[in-house]
Order: C-alpha cells, then sequence, then structure tokens
C-alpha cells in the first residue's frame, strides 16, 4: 500500500485556474500513484454564512465550498481536520463544513458533534486494503474543543484535542519583576509564584520551560489507534501542533513522546503539522514518524477577513495584498520559512519497506500571483530542506529504503 503525506492545506481560490495548477501538477502525479494522499484540512468550507469568531486560530480561514471536490481530484482522499482553524467561524459552519468534505468523498477524522465522534477512528477502504486515521491537536482555541454533554448541557461541535501542560521557570530577579508588574496592574504578586499573563511563572535557577502531554487525552488517542488497528491495514494518526523550541525546525520534547507512544499503541505513520516549517523523520521501532510536514498550500484569503484584522494593521478593509505582505514578513520573522516536505510511503506484508521524502519550499513573495503555492527550488534549497529533514542520518533497518528525492515535487 502506497500512502502520500502532505501537510496544511489552506485553499481559498480553485486548484484548476493557473497558477495553482501548474504549481501542483508534480504533486497531483504523487498523489495520482498512491493508493491514499493525507493531507491537513486546515480551513472551513462554507459560503459566509455564518460569522467569524473570535478568537480565531491566526487568520480566518474559509474554503470555497466547491474547492472540495477538486482536493479529491487532486488525489487527496484522507484529510484530518483536528486543527486551530476548524472552530474561525464557529460549530454550525464546522458541522456544515465536515458535511461537504463527506460529499465531496474525502474520509476525516479528528471533528464531530461531541468529544466521542470527534476522537473516533475513521477508516478509507482501498483496493489495497483498509486505512485507519486518528487525528488531534494540540493547538486549539477554547471555543473550537468538542465536548461531551453534560446533565442538561448539550455537547458542543469542534474537534479533539490533546491537551497539554507546561511548566516555566524564571531566574529569581526575573520572577521579582514580573511581580512588581503583577502587583502594580492586577493587585497580586508572588515570591516563588506569579501568574502573569495566565501563565504560571516559578523560581528556578535558570530560564527552562517544561511541557507535557495531559494523559488523560493521550490516552483517548491511544484508545483510538488500538480500536482501529484490528480492522485497518495501516494505521495513521495525525496531530497538529503549533508549539515549538527556539529553532522553529525542532520538535518539542512533548511531541516527540506522544508521537512515539502513538507507534508503541500501534500506529504504522505519525505525522505531524502546524509550524509552516519542515522537520525531522524519524524511524521509529520501524514505523514512520513525521515531526512537521509543514504547509503544501499557505493561501487564505486575505481579501476576506474581519474589519478588525485590518484595522489592526493599519489597512483598509479589503487590503487583501496589504494583509499577506504582513503575514509572510511575520512568519518570516519567526522564522518559519514556508519549507515542507511531501512523504511518499509504501507499506507491505505489515511493515514500511519505503519512504521517499520530497521538499518543498512555498513562494513568499507577496507580490506574487503564486504566493503560497510550491516554487521550483535550487539544488541548494532542495539539500537544505532534506537536511533538516535528517533523512541521510536516519537508522533505518534493514528491508526498508528511505532517500530524500532531490527534486523538488512542483511541476
Amino acid at each position: 500500500m502506497r500512502i502520500v503525506l502532505v501537510g496544511d492545506l489552506m485553499v481559498s481560490h480553485s486548484l484548476r485556474d493557473e497558477p495553482a495548477a501548474s504549481a501542483l501538477s508534480a504533486v497531483r502525479g504523487l498523489l495520482a500513484r498512491a493508493d491514499a494522499g493525507f493531507a491537513n484540512f486546515e480551513s472551513v468550507a462554507h459560503d459566509f454564512q455564518w460569522p467569524p469568531m473570535t478568537p480565531s486560530g491566526g487568520s480566518w480561514a474559509r474554503t470555497p465550498p466547491e474547492v472540495c471536490a477538486e482536493l479529491r481530484e487532486l488525489g487527496v482522499s484522507l484529510v484530518s481536520v483536528a486543527n486551530n482553524h476548524a472552530g474561525d467561524y464557529g460549530p454550525a459552519a464546522f458541522a456544515s463544513s465536515l458535511a461537504t468534505l463527506s460529499a465531496a468523498g474525502l474520509v476525516y477524522a479528528g471533528g464531530g458533534q461531541d468529544g466521542v465522534t470527534a476522537a473516533a477512528p475513521a477508516v478509507l477502504r482501498t483496493s489495497a486494503g483498509s486505512i485507519g486515521l486518528v487525528a488531534a491537536t494540540a493547538t486549539c482555541p477554547a471555543h473550537a474543543v468538542a465536548t461531551r454533554s453534560c446533565g442538561a448541557v448539550p455537547a458542543r461541535y469542534g474537534v479533539n484535542t490533546l491537551r497539554r501542560k507546561g511548566s516555566y521557570q524564571v531566574p529569581g530577579r526575573h520572577l521579582a519583576a514580573l511581580s512588581d508588574v503583577s502587583a502594580e496592574f492586577f493587585g497580586s504578586g508572588g515570591e516563588d509564584r506569579v501568574v502573569f499573563g495566565g501563565v504560571a511563572f516559578e523560581r528556578g535557577d535558570s530560564f527552562h520551560r517544561e511541557e507535557s502531554v495531559d494523559e488523560n487525552s493521550l490516552n483517548v488517542l491511544l484508545d483510538a489507534v488500538r480500536k482501529v488497528r484490528s480492522e485497518s491495514r495501516v494505521v495513521l494518526v495525525s496531530v497538529h501542533c503549533h508549539a515549538r523550541e527556539r529553532d522553529p525546525h525542532t520538535p518539542p520534547a512533548f511531541l516527540v513522546g506522544a508521537c512515539r507512544a502513538l507507534v508503541d499503541a500501534g500506529a504504522d505513520v505519525v505525522v505531524a503539522h502546524g509550524p509552516h516549517v519542515a522537520r525531522p523523520v524519524e524511524i521509529y521501532r520501524g514505523r514512520l514518524i513525521c515531526y512537521g510536514l509543514g504547509s503544501l498550500l499557505l493561501r487564505p484569503d486575505d481579501a476576506a477577513q474581519p474589519a478588525e484584522v485590518y484595522a489592526a494593521h493599519g489597512l483598509r478593509p479589503g487590503d487583501g495584498p496589504g494583509l499577506t505582505a504582513r503575514r509572510l514578513r511575520g512568519l518570516a520573522a519567526g522564522g518559519e520559512d514556508c519549507s515542507a516536505l511531501v512523504v511518499d510511503a509504501t507499506v507491505e506484508g505489515g511493515a514500511l519497506r519505503r519512504v521517499d521524502v520530497h521538499p518543498v519550499l512555498l513562494d513568499t513573495d507577496p507580490g506574487s500571483p503564486s504566493a503560497g503555492l510550491p516554487r521550483r527550488l535550487s539544488a541548494a534549497e532542495s539539500d537544505l530542506v532534506l537536511e533538516r529533514s535528517g533523512v541521510a542520518r536516519l537508522d533505518v533497518p534493514r528491508g526498508l529504503v528511505v532517500a530524500g528525492v532531490s527534486a523538488s515535487p512542483r511541476g
């Protein structure tokens, strides 16, 4: 069985028209030769029947409903809907979006009418066998989280989450400064612990941040993997996560631990995505983990955002080019270079047999009609993205071939 894995799809325009059609031609070819194609659908499909929610997942992501069928034409058959943009337009819009994805022939996981259905695995049946998909997000506004009913309180439509908790330590003199500011403006301080901006800081010998996953939410994912294992030839898990170290290309330790635990539970392939960068690939116990696929399409509709977005940037309402320029500059300032990976994985006889990793760079020129689409890479750029993927340094077991493909998957 051959599965092609791509990262985030944030799309607001037709994929049949130029320049998207040409930019995606090579990826389309890879997907056409696969038994299944996976992506993270980081948007909500609707025609503006519902108002935007606050806060959003960053910007407000919206896809014209008819484009969902174009994603299926592209070769995408499996999608995660668990991400930070699923709740951009509220639960009714999200519910409608899920129905639109289904009508387009896309199998999704990670969202639903309550916490139980959002956590449930989905199964795609192909001529080569069944693929089980489990999906969750570790980055999400609270209003988009799927909940269970509680007495007379109904459940909420939303996404499945991998919750995390953090500990922040700072040296004593810095904690004292935070305490003074907190006491001055909010009437509370502290000697060993200060809550500032909703974050608890504790006294420590140095600056140190430690994050871990909530065991209960991780167990929900592990149970879903075990459940779908018995009816699937391949089990695929998707985790959306924007958490990062100082270097955005380095996955946080809690994400590494969670991904490995999912393999231990029976997953064949675990993919993470969220930051707009390529992160390392790992072969763990003979299974594939991709810690960051990046984005294949990063094209939100910057000309159709809430009025306050333009006001915050000093732009006139509807100034799409101006907002695009600011958004791309913001990514660059944060070290996110819009690199990505397209991973072509083959599983035979219950074992991973081949993994081909294709480097991608998106066009980040705000004045380009191809902004947010895959562009051609130079040899040096291709080598750099593959270097960050760590393919050449992998400890590969006998019988498995892992290769970096220097040619960019861009037509």
